[in-house]
Parts: C-alpha cells; structure tokens; sequence
C-alpha cells in the first residue's frame, strides 16, 4: 500500500521529466556562462587555430582537423568574424557531444544514474572550459561519444541499424582527420574482429551485405584525406600525429598527473588546472575498481579496451588527454551507481531508507555540481593569469570602433602573435564598407587612413610619428590600454 502511495506522489510520478529539465538548464546555463562570461575571451590556442581557418579559406584544403575548420569557415562566411563566430564550433559540437553522452548513458545505465551522472560530467572544468574552446579537444570528445553510441546501437540491435552504421562509417571517416584517431580506430576494430559476438555482427555473411552502404560512406569521406596524404607527405605526418610525438615519457607522465591530481591551481594554454575536482575524481576512481572487478561485461570491456589503448598514446603525446574524457565519463557514472547500489544493498525492503538514499545522493550531486560551476567561474574571472589568457580585443574593437563605421579605412598594426585573428577581421569586414589592412609595422608617414595600434604591437615600436586620438579601454585593472587610434603626422 505505501509502495502504491509512492508511486501516485507527483514528484515520484514524473521524476524523470524534472530530472531532464534541470538537466538542460543546468547545461544551457553552462554553456551560456563558459560562453559570454567566463573566460569570455579568445585565448592563444584559438587564435593558432584561426590560422589554420585562414589557410582553408584561401585554398589550402590539406590542414589537420579539415572538417572543424571548414565549420568555422561557413560561420565566418554567413556571420563575420567575432568571438561568437570564433567559439561556436566548439558549442555546437559539445551540445551534439552532451546528447550523444546522454543516450549513450541510457542504454548503458538507469534513467537516474544517466540525469545524475551527466549532471556532474557538466560541472568539469575540462568539460566546460572545451565546450567554449576552439581547439582540437572538442573533437576527441564528440567524435568519442558518437563512435560509442553508434557502436553499441548496432550492437544492441536497435531500431534503424542501417542507419546507425552508416553514421558510425561516416563518423569514423570524419575522425581520421584529426591526429591519432586513426591508431584508436584501428584498435577498436581489431578488438571487435577478436570478440565472437560482434565478429559475428561485422564478419558473418547474415550481415556481411548490410555493412556495404556504410563502406561506401566510409570511402566517400575519406576519399579527400587519402588524396591530400599522397600529394603532401608532411601533411601525413601531421595528420597521423607522428609529427607531435614527444618520447621523454616521465616528462610526459607528470603533466597528465599535473592535468588530473594535481592540487595547487595552475594555468597551461589558456586553461586552470587540474580539470577536475578531487571529489569528482573519487567517484571516477570508484567507478575505475568497479570496471576491473567486472571486466567480463560488455560495459566494462569496451571502456577497458579504450583505456588499455589510450595508455600508450598518453605516454608520448599527453596533449590530447581528452581521448580519454569519455571513459573517464562512464566510470563515473559507474561510480555513482555503485554508491546508488550499496545504499540500497543495506536496506533492500525499506522504501524510506531507500528514498532517503535517493534524496542524499541527489543533495550530493547538487553541491558537486553547484561548487563545480562556482570554482570554474571564479577560475576564470577572477583569477588574474587566466583573465589574462583570454584576450576581449576582438569584441572590444568590434564594438567601439568598428560598428557603425561604414566607409572607413583603418590600418591595424599588429603583433605577430595576434596576426591570424585580425587576418580573418580584415578579410570578412568588407561587406560593411569597412576596409582593414594588416601590418607588423608603421605605414608610411602622412597616411590617410587611422592607424590602430594593438597593446602587443606597441611595446615594441619607438618614436611613432603621429597624434594619438583615442586609447580604446577595458576592464582589467592592469593592461587594460588595448588599443591605441592614431593620425600619423604629414
């Protein structure tokens, strides 16, 4: 009779719809903080990689991460250049990355531990710091998550399997544009022709026909890459990550300790440091002895398989340690279901205990999640060396000097290092009647247009030959003069 009262509670009846809901606010709400907030910058990292957009986009197709580019590309098109336009890559593909990590979960886990879990995978700092980042790290993750959502839809037989293998084929093909995809993808395939069950799926001849329009798919998108590797050999070395292998593997080890259990806060490239905080990598750990114990399940072999195959690559290029996001990712969803299990485990009969459980559990997540969010912000907005890692000139020159400026012409003097970001500026800001140019360094004396000199480029020029007429500003306390307008004397 109790049993039956519980059930008929509202908040029992529809927990999933409140659980979902406070999900996608939590992860909008993310997103939108990391996005306009904190950093709310462009950072160095992504700055090298709008280089690369810039090389795309004047006929150079053979760069590493084509098809993340070649994105950026269509926005800066469609929209121009601003920090949006420069970020959106990098939301788009966490958003498709979050879905993919959601239904991943649910066909892996109950619908509870699924809402719990993710909700925790959101509050990382290495979560919501990639998810506004511009860099390759979004790529390892989305392109992860896919592979093993298709993967296992196949393998679970679901509905519309034709349709999940050739987006695995596709996804596959995508990811071999990205360095050292090629070595994880060889390695799962290998793995799967070794286990009977999903040799059967791939090999047999009930299924052998069905994997015929995914070949294809494969061929298709793959096709480019084989061409730009025979024609560009150095490309080849890049591409495959041969090229970014560093073999000093105690040097190497240090940084991945540093990136995860490290507990003094550190900045490298842009990002705070360690990504994770201790209580979320307790549960990771739990959900890691967990995945050992029970090696023999399919859940446990496939994370295993994946780790066993990122060790190696970890050890020569700690770089990309996001390759094993993703199965950091379900050994804590594996952790929060086993404290789950050992809370019911001590009161199997008592749906009180077993509620009160279920409360606390949620009261955990709740604060995990909420100090999760709060350290990332106070991180990178109040934390002076990572303010500093994420430059605002873009949006700030966007606004007080170029809007509203139609049938201008400026002269940008640039560092070198800021180069690529003012390249691309300069390139999609004609279609407002507003010419840019580009120099590392002063014009000729007496020209006719502004002369707009960055911080950066400033320091290293003397004697400038000229008015100032405006000092364009921002918030920081320090170095907060970004720009300096000049007249050049005649």
């Amino acid at each position: 009779m109790k049993k039956k009262t519980l059930s008929h509670l509202f908040l029992y009846r529809w927990r999933y719809l409140w659980g979902y809901s406070a999900l996608i606010l939590i992860f909008s709400a993310v997103i939108s903080v990391a996005l306009l907030y904190a950093p709310g910058g462009i950072s160095q990292s992504e700055i090298n990689m709008v280089a690369r957009t810039n090389l795309l986009m004047e006929g150079n197709w053979s760069i590493v991460n084509l098809p993340l580019h070649a994105f950026q590309a269509a926005l800066f098109l469609l929209f121009g250049v601003s920090t949006l336009t420069v970020k959106l890559p990098a939301v788009t593909l966490m958003c498709l990355a979050a879905l993919a990590l959601f239904f991943l979960l649910r066909h892996w886990f109950k619908p509870g531990i699924a809402v719990l879990s993710l909700s925790l995978m959101i509050a990382t700092g290495q979560f919501i710091y990639l998810a506004q980042s511009f860099t390759p790290g979004i790529i390892y993750i989305t392109t992860a998550s896919l592979i093993l959502l298709f993967a296992s839809l196949i393998i679970q037989k679901a509905k519309f399997a034709q349709l999940w293998k050739i987006l695995l084929a596709a996804v596959m093909a995508a990811s071999l544009y990205t360095p050292f995809f090629w070595y994880l993808n060889l390695g799962l395939i290998l793995v799967a022709l070794l286990h009977p069950y999903t040799r059967y799926i791939i090999v047999s001849r009930k299924y052998r026909a069905s994997w015929t329009p995914a070949f294809i798919v494969f061929l298709l998108v793959s096709a480019p890459l084989v061409y730009f590797c025979l024609k560009n050999h150095g490309f080849l070395l890049d591409v495959s990550g041969w090229s970014s292998l560093n073999f000093d593997v105690l040097a190497n080890l240090k940084i991945i300790v540093r990136t995860y259990l490290w507990p003094v806060p550190y900045i490298s490239n842009g990002q705070v440091l360690p990504a994770i905080d201790v209580s979320t990598v307790a549960l990771m750990f739990l959900g890691m002895i967990i995945t050992f114990r029970n090696w023999h399940t399919a859940r446990s072999y496939v994370v295993n398989i994946w780790l066993f195959l990122s060790l190696p690559l970890l050890a020569l290029a700690p770089q990309v340690n996001m390759i094993i996001s993703v199965p950091m990712f379900i050994l804590l969803a594996t952790g929060v279901e086993r404290l789950l299990y050992e809370w019911y485990r001590l009161f199997p009969k008592n749906p009180y205990a077993r509620g009160t459980g279920l409360v606390l559990m949620i009261i955990l997540v709740g604060v995990m999640t909420l100090s999760g969010v709060n350290r990332y912000v106070h991180s990178y907005h109040d934390l002076p060396d990572a303010v500093r890692e994420h430059s605002k000139d873009l949006s700030l020159v966007r606004d007080t000097l170029l809007r509203n400026a139609a049938n201008k012409k400026y002269i940008f003097v640039v560092a070198a290092a800021e180069k690529p970001l003012y390249d691309a500026l300069s390139s999609h800001m004609n279609k407002h009647n507003i010419a840019i140019s580009i120099s590392d360094g002063l014009p000729a004396e007496g020209a006719q247009e502004e002369v707009v000199v960055t911080r950066a480029a400033r320091q290293d020029i003397t004697g400038i030959p000229g008015t100032i007429t405006r000092v364009i500003t921002n918030d920081w306390a320090e170095a907060g003069d970004r720009f300096y307008v000049y007249k050049l004397s005649e």
